[in-house]
């Protein structure tokens, strides 16, 4: 057998096209290329991983432009910076006209990059790009990042007196570089060049995305690009831009979506988006997954200290803060200021960490909810129906579906928002013999289900976007006649008083209408007051008049210029910005939920990305063992196509999107495989794979034409990697075996330990019973079975453990221990494990016929010597006799030995009861862990060279099998044919093959001693 060629797959590293001379010696690029519909595949390369030794040594100016001249040929030089991939490409809901540079439409104000490092509106200035699906993605999930890391921080910067500046925990124009070093807060400077470096989550790392400061204008002359209400201040155009860049390579149908499944929480934070789908069917689940990754609202006298949830008293706290042991959560982390409102929620650690596992942290997640928009040609009628389901239900929130976005989903709840009153006290002489009230009536009484108090808390900047919200009425009944018998019909509407018309309403009257016409449904979840319990997130009405104020930095509502100062702050405050919704109404009205999980607060990563233009499909082998249920966070990245637009119309030819798998694996088998994951994806999408206990062998096959990256996450140990890198980690013994073992060799100590104490020795002795053997087989024979494969087992391994010649007692301690006279004849000594417990007892047999009085005499003599022998054992159980105390020193010495080394001695127990083949083994859980146990060994030869188009044998050997096994032989040779044949020595037959590979034999211990091995080959 050939050995096994070391396959060493690294990352593929490709520099930069955008400023690196190396690059430029390499890939030839043409002349001004205007749009990437125009390049072609393989044109540029793949954006590199990001280095700050890059960063730090990029040249920033034009005096580059000369070399590329030199190189090139180019003529003439240019002044500014343009972008060698092209212009971005933006979706049809967004004709550009013409592409400016900020000099060029800012004249009288000189540009910056960031202007306010605190506040920032990228709402009310942006309503004309609030048609594109694509621009509602990047403005909501940046809201989103910065509400997660920022918002308690500057809204208790807000509402405090102090004039310090808060330190914030993302920025996101810390995202941008130019004209600076690659240091933590460092701040990106106006380029007049014009060039600037993103740094973006793509493809399972961190990318270096250059882009040049062309900003596209529609016919009206506005940006298409968001901005802020400063119109000097470029990060929001130079971040989206290149948002925008990844954002293209992502597959959609044009006609239908503007993005696929592209998310910009993930380019900028590189969390990993597992994708749930809102299914009627497991909405329980959904349920208590949200429950244990949010934040749960609690009212204040139920309040824990220990437990990680939100708090809200409305007499001590302000609405909207949470904490935590006293002290507040953001992020999974302990912070001084006041809290936030929106965090991640810490996942207990009881029971999560497994042996093999030393993780001290706990994962950390974020939660938005996806619709999806109502299309009139959408082919299947389910589908419509849904949708127009969900649209109606979105209205009643203040949701439209024509603003499909992204919400973030920030709490649960499952208690009222306000504790109810309590009862009026009962006098204590009520109490005596209660009267039970009884309902008279004709029909039959309807049992009342209680509807459970399920609510989710969700964060939007859309929310009551150009509409109202109201409430569509769902129930239909009978309303009950209140014409009584024998009395008149009268008016129930009450009485109106004329006023004159002239009049004037005054401002109080007017304000009280609008504010029940504004607030809808949704006035019966607020609580009218000072100390409201909904959470308003950074709104602070105190802070309104600022033209920064966070309230409407978040949450601005888009309103006509005609209106004035005073009817956008009424709206403002008259919904608030984060509102709950019932579960039920919840999953009616959107489709999926994305978890965020943040890589490193899982205790164990692996990630490999490879980038290669071929249609193979790359293996990978994921070895797992943990004595607790296993959860692998997998993540899955493609790149099926590079170069083109990721837009695709009618005409456009299908493109086949990434696929990875992952399915059950065993060596020794030619089973149908278990399908565990199935991922398609044109972008990044992430599942969580969930295995029972036990020992697992996993086989993961990637497809995309182009790359791909897979990124797996756990909080137990696991190793991913090619076959010579999982194999070691098989042959091991499972956690479970070793936990079994060791639990049955201390259940033996405890026995000895209590061999002198009456009392505790039964219960020992039932301990011992319970461990070794845990499941009552309802078969006589088969029990008996197991107990004497265990008394030979302990027998030996306690006879091998002894270094020295053993006590002369040490056999009658061992039998007054375990109380069996059969199970060690001095003749069966040598005998194999499974040979000894097939022995049948019986007399020796001999030529002489005895008669039937010598044999009744010997039958009396040997019946009167073991009931000698049992009393003698029975009487070596008794506390306070000598025989006892002899007994129990003996088997004291042997357990001192097998004490020091206890893990060892119990597995190699365990392994000579499992190597007997008795059917009660199969009972033991561990049993299972024997399917992927696994030995292997490496065989190398050597060939001389060969002539061409010739055969030729590679080796010939022989090989004994000592005992029976399960075999696979395979060949690892850089040949490009080779066929390998095995020939059983024993009956001369050659072993099956399946595709010219052998499959797995049992091969029977060898009566030849030798099996024959050959393999040959042809030389091209």
């Amino acid at each position: 057998m050939t050995s096994k060629q070391t396959k060493r797959r690294e990352v593929h590293r490709i520099n930069s096209a955008h400023g690196s001379d190396k690059s430029k010696d390499q890939y030839s690029f043409g002349s001004n290329i205007q749009t990437t519909v125009e390049q072609k595949k393989g044109k540029f390369p793949i954006w590199p991983e990001w280095s700050e030794a890059d960063i730090n040594a990029e040249k920033w100016d034009a005096g580059k432009s000369g070399k590329e001249k030199d190189k090139t040929g180019k003529s003439p030089i240019f002044h500014f910076f343009e972008d060698p991939e092209g212009k971005i490409e933006l979706p049809p809901s967004l004709k550009i006209y013409s592409w400016k540079r900020p000099q060029d439409f800012l004249i009288n104000r000189a540009p910056v990059v960031v202007k306010n490092e605190i506040l920032f509106d990228l709402f009310s200035v942006n309503e004309h790009l609030l048609c594109s699906e694509l621009m509602r993605w990047i403005i909501s999930e940046i809201y989103a990042v910065w509400k997660i890391f920022n918002g308690s921080i500057v809204s208790n910067y807000l509402k405090g007196t102090s004039g310090e500046v808060p330190l914030l925990a993302w920025k996101p124009w810390e995202h941008i570089y130019s004209l600076c070093k690659a240091v933590k807060g460092h701040m990106p400077l106006f380029n007049s060049y014009g060039k600037y470096v993103v740094k973006l989550y793509w493809m399972g790392c961190w990318r270096k995305i250059t882009i040049d400061d062309f900003l596209p204008f529609d016919e009206d002359n506005n940006l298409l690009l968001p901005s802020t209400t400063c119109e000097f201040e470029l990060w929001p155009m130079l971040l989206s831009k290149a948002i925008i860049k990844l954002a293209n390579v992502d597959i959609h149908v044009a006609e239908r979506r503007e993005l696929g499944e592209f998310t910009v929480i993930h380019a900028l934070t590189g969390w990993l988006p597992e994708v749930i789908p809102l299914h009627p069917g497991y909405m329980d689940k959904v349920w208590e997954l949200l429950k244990e990754v949010l934040p749960e609202f609690k009212l204040s006298e139920e309040s824990i200290s220990e437990s990680k949830t939100i708090v809200i008293d409305s007499k001590v706290k302000e609405a909207g803060k949470e904490v935590k042991d006293g002290k507040e959560v953001k992020e999974g982390k302990e912070f001084r200021p006041e809290p936030s409102t929106t965090t991640l929620k810490l996942l207990e650690k009881s029971e999560r960490f497994p042996k093999g596992s030393s993780a001290l942290q706990t994962p950390h997640m974020v939660v938005y909810a996806t619709f999806t928009p109502l299309y009139l040609f959408e082919k299947k009628i389910f589908s419509l129906e849904k949708m127009a389901s969900s649209a109606e239900k979105l209205r009643e929130y203040g949701l439209s579906h024509i603003c499909s976005h992204p919400v973030l989903v920030t709490r649960t709840r499952s208690c009222p928002l306000v504790a109810p009153p309590k009862p009026p006290p009962v006098p204590p002489w009520k109490l005596f013999r209660p009267k039970k009230e009884t309902v008279i009536t004709d029909e039959a009484q309807e049992i009342v289900m209680k509807k459970p108090e399920q609510f989710l808390e969700i964060s939007s900047p859309f929310l009551n976007y150009r509409m109202t919200p109201f409430t569509i009425p769902t129930e239909t009944h009978f309303v009950r006649s209140f014409i009584k018998k024998g009395m008149p019909p009268r008016s129930g509407l009450s009485s109106f008083t004329e006023n004159d018309e002239t009049a004037t309403v005054s401002q109080a009257d007017l304000n009280q209408v609008i504010g029940a016409t504004s607030q809808g449904n949704i006035a019966s979840q607020i609580i009218p007051g000072k100390d409201e319990l909904i959470d308003s997130g950074l709104n602070d009405a105190a802070h309104t008049a600022n033209g920064f104020s966070l309230e409407r930095d978040l949450y601005s509502q888009t309103t006509t210029q005609e209106k004035s100062q005073e009817e956008i702050i009424a709206i403002n405050t008259g919904v608030s910005k984060e509102i709950w919704l019932d579960f039920e109404d919840f999953c009616v009205c959107f489709q999926k939920i994305y978890i965020f999980h943040k890589p490193s607060s899982y205790c164990l990563n692996f990630q490999k990305t490879e980038f290669k233009f071929s249609d193979e499909r790359v293996s990978y082998y994921l070895f797992v063992d943990s004595l607790k249920p296993i959860e692998l966070l997998v993540c899955f990245s493609a790149l099926v196509r590079w170069g083109e637009s990721g837009a695709l119309t009618k005409d456009s030819p299908y493109v086949e999107p990434g696929l990875l798998t992952a399915e059950t694996f065993s060596w020794k088998s030619l089973k149908p495989r278990n399908l565990i994951l199935k991922i398609h994806t044109y972008a990044t999408k992430a599942t969580m794979v969930r295995l029972p206990v036990g020992r697992h062998m996993l086989l993961f096959s990637a497809y995309s034409p182009v790359g791909h990256s897979i990124h797996v996450c756990g909080m137990v140990t696991f190793v991913l990697g090619d076959e010579d890198v999982v194999l070691p980690n098989f042959e091991q013994e499972s956690y479970r075996f070793t936990e079994q073992s060791v639990m049955i060799l201390k259940a033996v100590g405890n026995v000895i330990a209590n061999f002198r104490d009456k009392s505790k020795l039964s219960e020992a002795l039932k301990d011992l019973q319970r461990a070794h053997y845990p499941v009552v087989l309802h078969d006589k024979k088969l029990t008996a079975q197991h107990f004497r494969v265990f008394h030979i087992s302990l027998w030996r391994l306690m006879k091998k453990a002894q270094i020295a010649k053993p006590p002369s007692n040490f056999k009658f301690a061992f039998r007054a221990m375990v109380l069996d006279l059969d199970s060690f004849d001095s003749s069966l000594e040598e005998a194999s494990l499974a040979e000894w417990v097939d022995v049948k007892y019986c007399l020796p047999v001999s030529d002489k016929e005895n008669s039937p009085e010598e044999i009744a005499a010997a039958i009396k003599i040997q019946a009167m010597w073991r009931g000698t022998y049992v009393r003698l054992l029975m009487k070596a159980r008794t506390p306070d006799t000598k025989e006892n105390a002899s007994v129990a020193d003996t088997l004291q010495k042997v357990w001192a030995i097998l004490e020091m080394n206890i893990e060892q001695y119990a597995v190699s127990l365990l392994r000579l009861m499992f190597k007997s083949k008795c059917k009660s083994m199969e009972v033991y859980p561990c049993y299972q862990d024997e399917e992927t146990k696994i030995a292997f060994a490496d065989y190398s030869v050597t060939y001389p060279d060969q002539p061409p188009n010739s055969w030729f044998i590679v080796f010939r050997e022989t090989f004994l099998v000592h005992q029976d096994m399960i075999l696979v032989p395979k060949v690892y040779t850089t040949l490009p044919i080779c066929v390998l044949h095995v020939v059983n020595n024993d009956t001369m037959e050659q072993v099956p093959k399946v595709f010219q590979k052998v499959v797995p034999y049992f091969y029977t211990k060898n009566k030849v001693e030798r099996v024959h091995i050959c393999g040959r080959s042809i030389y091209w």
